[in-house]
């Protein structure tokens, strides 16, 4: 496709000349076609152009919550963690009594891209991969709208709000207060964990989210479904990725 005509149809660019444009014209396009058509392919764009930033220094990364709230982080200390639980299928437990609440319908529909650096290079995190001691995770989060996202650790049946950050519609590469990537660098104490990103409309405050998530999940093992419903039934929208460590 010409570059005019789609930074045009992207809204990017000025219209091209009456004669490129009349192939495109025949027919009347509805509103709402139209919008679902650039969010897909700006959606697209923004894939191909994803850039990481330069690595931090391979040191333990971890946050907590400052007095102030909101997004602004502090560096903490490290995290010992246990063994995470695979249950099997049957194992879950009966999820039927998890009931979103209307709010979800609300909250920004949210999706958690991970990114794997090694040795200074990026790749996308794979469903098969294995993380060792110096390995990295970056943290994006694809929104459908404005709100608010809580990315989540989960291991050995604990839970932890690493960060709270305000999300646009779009791409949002998650960073701590001084500008640099979220990054998670994992050591020798690490084993099979999971990674979550919750959204709402409202502020929540840490310890409200996490006492209603283990009140939701109560004795049932957590793998990405459970967690989700459990987020949901307290009016957020969720996304999870289990990852494996290398023991």
């Amino acid at each position: 496709m010409d570059q005019q005509l789609l930074d045009y149809l992207l809204k990017e660019g000025p219209a091209p000349e009456a004669d490129v444009l009349a192939g495109f014209l025949e027919e009347e396009v509805s509103a709402e076609l139209e919008e679902s058509t650039l969010m897909r392919v700006q959606l697209a764009r923004n894939e191909e152009a994803l850039q990481l930033a330069d690595p931090v220094p391979a040191n333990r990364s971890v946050w907590r919550w400052t007095a102030s709230g909101g997004a602004l982080l502090a560096m903490a200390a490290v995290l010992f963690i246990t063994v995470f639980p695979s249950p099997e299928a049957d194992t879950v437990g009966n999820l039927e009594g998890m009931i979103a609440k209307g709010e979800a319908n609300t909250a920004p529909v949210v999706k958690l891209k991970l990114a794997a650096i090694r040795d200074g290079q990026a790749s996308r995190h794979r469903t098969d991969t294995t993380y060792a001691t110096g390995d990295e995770l970056s943290f994006r989060v694809q929104s459908n709208a404005e709100g608010l996202a809580y990315l989540l650790h989960l291991s050995g049946g604990s839970i932890e709000v690493l960060l709270e950050t305000p999300v646009l519609p779009g791409e949002n590469d998650l960073a701590l207060a001084d500008g640099q990537h979220a990054r998670w660098v994992f050591d020798q104490n690490d084993s099979d964990s999971l990674f979550a990103v919750l959204s709402s409309q409202e502020a929540l405050a840490p310890e409200d989210l996490l006492s209603g998530l283990e009140d939701a999940l109560g004795e049932r093992p957590v793998d990405p479904q459970s967690l989700c419903l459990a987020a949901q039934s307290l009016g957020c929208q969720c996304d999870a990725i289990e990852v494996m460590v290398l023991k």
